[in-house]
């Protein structure tokens, strides 16, 4: 009995080692001073800007309250259904809000008018207009997002029967410029904004340069969103691929002030090619980012603030872009070693159910050690595995 007890004992130390092992530390620069700017949407786990359930001025308060020693800015996406009190609220913190108008299509697939989502569009402008009015913080207006990169403004081609075309896009900008203070522009991804995006049948790729070159000129700064996770980039060229590509920016509109409006890494999801998510993965790209961007001068918005798990329209990586989970319990640290939070948690799991497993073979009269062994490694195994069954479920949304 002894030499059994022994064997399970000894099978346990092993599976802890195995665990030691196994536990991965990066290195990364350290960030010891807030970041420029955040995305920030304010819904919490159960909310979604569609679901009529709109986040209250407390839920923001405590949201900001948390970000503000993290960030000097925040990015907002609409300025309607609850997220129009973001500006007053920050402004208590000392924070900045570049404050974007949502829009949406105005015509369904048959070219008919969806009165609710002229509306909508319109609420948005006029409220953005207004808070950049009321709140000295908010520093930039932001018309529309990716909606050229969506189709819901076309470039290069006559508009479709759902679609607007790029001067309409133009004159809303024109619009918010006359009526506020402060510079206005609209975000694209950095290949709309070159004229690399993907092409649509009927498109004419000089007419489309023209069109957005029509585009860049209406805008005060050129907002472009560069996420290399998209552009199927592996960890170690992430932020290098990054660089120059705002250089390329720099290089297509002289003299124009470019901003990196979105950068960011999803902490779990689907490898994209050779681009792979995970939370060290996320904290290492963007760390070195950050001290990079800082040290070169680069404007930046990192997306997010926050995990949203209503984003399913974004494939399975949509949902975890934040610095912080949903429950706002943060994925990273800012300074030292780079390592997974949970993982001493997850392998202490593993030990102890695979130890209580093996324990069953005491149960039998003279056990022999090969049996003994071959217990104690199979029911270490299956502790691993419903260990690893638990990590996934608890860092992970189903929805």
């Amino acid at each position: 009995m002894r030499s059994v007890a022994a064997v399970v004992a000894l099978v346990a130390c092993l599976h802890v080692g195995l665990w030691t092992l196994l536990q991965r530390q990066q290195a990364a620069p350290n960030i010891d001073a807030p970041l420029a700017s955040v995305s920030y949407s304010p819904y919490t786990r159960s909310q979604n800007p569609d679901s009529g359930n709109r986040p209250t001025g407390e839920q923001i308060r405590a949201d900001l309250k948390l970000l503000s020693p993290y960030t000097r800015a925040v990015r907002t996406y609409s300025s309607t259904g609850g997220v129009e009190l973001v500006p007053g609220i920050a402004a208590e913190f000392g924070m900045k809000v570049t404050v974007g108008i949502w829009l949406t299509k105005e015509k369904d697939k048959n070219g008919d008018e969806i009165p609710s989502a002229k509306d909508r569009n319109e609420r948005e402008i006029t409220t953005a207009i207004a808070l950049a009015r009321r709140y000295s913080n908010v520093n930039a207006i932001v018309v529309g997002n990716e909606g050229v990169l969506r189709g819901d403004f076309a470039a290069g081609r006559a508009p479709k029967p759902d679609e607007r075309s790029i001067d309409d896009l133009i004159k809303i900008i024109q619009r918010v410029k006359r009526q506020v203070p402060i510079p206005v522009t609209t975000g694209e991804t950095r290949d709309v904004w070159q004229g690399l995006a993907n092409e649509a049948e009927g498109e004419d790729t000089k007419k489309k340069g023209e069109d957005i070159g029509r585009l860049a000129a209406s805008v005060d700064f050129i907002a472009a969103h560069i996420l290399p996770y998209w552009d199927r980039e592996p960890v170690n060229r992430a932020v290098d691929r990054t660089i120059s590509r705002y250089e390329e920016l720099r290089r297509a509109f002289p003299g124009k002030r470019i901003v990196i409006a979105e950068f960011g890494w999803p902490s779990a999801g689907y490898n994209f090619y050779a681009a792979e998510p995970g939370r060290i993965e996320q904290a290492m790209v963007i760390r070195d980012f950050v001290r990079r961007a800082e040290a070169y001068g680069i404007d930046y918005n990192i997306v997010e603030a926050f995990d949203q798990p209503w984003k399913i329209n974004e494939g399975g990586v949509g949902t975890y872009w934040g610095l912080f989970d949903a429950w706002r319990a943060p994925k990273f640290a800012w300074a030292g070693p780079i390592g997974d939070p949970d993982h001493g948690k997850i392998g202490a799991i593993a030990v102890l159910l695979g130890l209580l497993f093996s324990l069953t073979i005491l149960a039998k009269p003279r056990a022999t050690i090969p049996e003994a062994i071959g217990l104690a490694v199979a029911t270490n195994a299956a502790g691993a595995w419903f260990a690893n069954v638990f990590a996934f479920w608890n860092g992970h949304y189903f929805v």
